[in-house]
């Protein structure tokens, strides 16, 4: 979503970068599939302050879409998996990517404990995972239930070389795929800015001076959640919650 200028740390993340979400496995009946125009709404700072040292901690992205495809299609809900023992079971988990142009599915892999994380905030697993998976879905297996991300991998030296051409047969931890395992910390952080973009959405469609749509640190956004708050009865703090968001829902579905 930012570029390859980013990937290679020569510039911060911006909110300038807009894409298309596709849902290329839905088929629609004129041979398409579901689309929607996806902006920047939140992001981790993946590269660091000083746009060298990388953080697999950070690695996520959230995008706002100006239709809500997962409503009919379906979607996916954030678990911390340390409350879920679950996660650390053997075969307990499913991953999700779209590398080369289709969909890879491997529905029975694990995260591999090890006394040495590979990178600050990731863990191991043994999940299939190639190039242009990055930031899809590790789930809970046979639920809708995300708990990590996959991120990339470890590469060490000979066989697991990158360009070596090679499949290990064995598991090792010189050379595995690591992801970044939600938190409660970054799942209050995207839940934080998932409400703010909605009550945004919202709010331009009630006709409120709301900032640039997926502009969510906007001071005029913070004064129209303030309005709404002081009218409804609510505590007046400037910061978007569920009741408010649904609150706002209730009234532009009458428009």
């Amino acid at each position: 979503m930012f570029g390859p200028w980013y990937v290679t740390a020569l510039r911060p993340p911006s909110r300038a970068n807009v894409g298309i979400f596709e849902l290329p496995d839905v088929h629609l009946a004129d041979g398409g599939h579901p689309m929607a125009r996806a902006v920047l709404v939140a992001w981790g700072d993946y590269s660091g302050p000083d746009r060298q040292q990388r953080r697999p901690g950070e690695d996520w992205v959230l995008l706002t879409l100006d239709r809500c495809l997962g409503l009919q299609h379906g979607h996916f809900v954030l678990v911390d998996p340390i409350f879920s023992e679950d996660a650390a079971e053997p075969g307990g988990l499913a991953a999700i990517g779209y590398s080369s142009g289709r969909q890879m599915i491997d529905a029975l892999c694990s995260m591999v404990p090890h006394p040495r994380a590979s990178a600050p905030g990731a863990v191991r697993h043994d999940c299939a995972s190639l190039q242009g998976d990055s930031g899809g879905p590790i789930l809970l297996r046979g639920t809708n239930r995300v708990v990590a991300i996959a991120s990339g991998y470890t590469a060490g030296t000979g066989l697991c070389a990158v360009g070596s051409g090679q499949l290990r047969q064995r598991w090792s931890s010189a050379c595995t795929n690591i992801a970044v395992p939600l938190s409660l910390a970054v799942i209050d952080r995207v839940k934080a800015a998932v409400y703010r973009a909605q009550a945004q959405r919202y709010l331009l469609r009630l006709g409120y001076d709301a900032g640039e749509f997926g502009d969510i640190a906007s001071p005029k956004l913070a004064a129209a959640i303030r309005l709404v708050q002081q009218r409804a009865g609510f505590a007046v703090t400037g910061e978007s919650s569920y009741s408010l968001t649904c609150l706002l829902h209730m009234r532009a579905a009458w428009i």
